[in-house]
């Protein structure tokens, strides 16, 4: 079985973990939210529970996948549904990538320290399987840690007999059991997809939506940008950027025309070239273009002046009626 495929196959992989699970070697890791990981020293008692929690449970899911015929497709072009299992590539989800490569680049990574790193401040953990002849032969599985799932050793407390005791610990995680993340072949696989965003806070179908909006405003609107600068770039930096083009009605986008005249009437500095296409020079500029376009700009009757509105209400009739009861 090899591991890294560009043609990596699950099922096969999922067939070369199980003949192989007694030879694998388990180093787990708990990771904080900038993704630096930090090592946890383990038991051969402890390493195959690990196996439990982690490792066989997956393999299960893919073989009976297999019978069912679990359908395995690209995260960013596809829907989430029944019998479905979303992967995407391993360089295209920054956070799970910088993860893989501070585990593997680092000489022996730091070991977890309640009193350096602190339990509550972990985002997730993350267990690294390896066969024990063949070291090159590396996966991956990560499971988010939610904060109810980490006990701090000072609002927590133990029973021993009829006995009640401060917890002697440095802290106690109660373990997730479902099935979450897989990383393998070079690819990312979302078992659970709500989690995978949540674990790398990066969720592949919006960036996908996001791209198809990108490129109808750039053809529509013939944007122009600073040399090495784009608008797919920008909203990858920028957030809010990215949630207010998910927000626009593209279906119902106004004219070139409409645009440069709501500008001059707000006294917003829209700048267009000689090609007659909208210049974006920075992200404030694609901002404020994507606020034009979602009609975020008001002026006000009674007091002339212009406002950027970040929640509209449409008042009908009722609706004001309602408003002023």
């Amino acid at each position: 079985m090899v591991i890294m495929d560009n043609q990596f196959d699950i099922f096969r992989w999922a067939s070369w973990a199980d003949a192989n699970k007694k030879d694998l070697m388990v180093s787990p890791f708990l990771f904080n939210k900038n993704y630096t990981p930090y090592a946890l020293y383990t038991s051969e008692e402890l390493e195959q529970q690990l196996k439990t929690l982690f490792l066989y449970d997956i393999i299960s899911a893919v073989e009976m996948g297999a019978a069912i015929g679990l359908s395995v497709r690209d995260f960013a072009a596809s829907e989430q549904a029944k019998d479905t299992l979303l992967y995407s590539e391993l360089e295209s989800i920054q956070n799970a990538n910088t993860l893989v490569h501070l585990i593997e680049d680092t000489i022996g990574a730091e070991a977890f320290n309640e009193y350096e790193h602190e339990l509550k401040r972990m985002h997730g953990i993350v267990v690294q399987f390896k066969k024990r002849s063949h070291p090159e032969q590396t996966f991956y599985i990560v499971k988010q840690l939610q904060k109810s799932q980490i006990l701090d050793r000072n609002l927590s407390w133990q029973i021993k007999g009829d006995n009640l005791y401060m917890l002697d610990i440095d802290g106690t995680i109660k373990m997730p059991v479902d099935n979450q993340v897989l990383i393998a072949g070079g690819k990312v696989f979302a078992f659970n997809p709500k989690k995978f965003v949540g674990l790398f806070r990066q969720d592949p179908s919006r960036g996908a939506a996001v791209k198809l909006i990108i490129k109808l405003l750039t053809n529509k609107f013939a944007l122009a940008f600073p040399e090495g600068l784009s608008l797919e770039q920008l909203a990858n930096d920028n957030k809010s950027l990215t949630a207010a083009l998910m927000k626009l009605d593209t279906e119902h986008l106004p004219s070139l025309g409409d645009i440069v005249d709501y500008a001059d009437e707000m006294n917003l500095a829209l700048t267009t070239n000689d090609e007659g296409g909208v210049v974006i020079m920075d992200s404030r500029d694609a901002m404020m273009f994507v606020n034009m376009l979602s009609d975020n700009y008001v002026d006000s009757g009674l007091t002339g002046a212009h406002y950027l509105v970040k929640n509209k209400q449409l008042i009908s009739g009722d609706a004001q009626l309602n408003m002023n009861i």
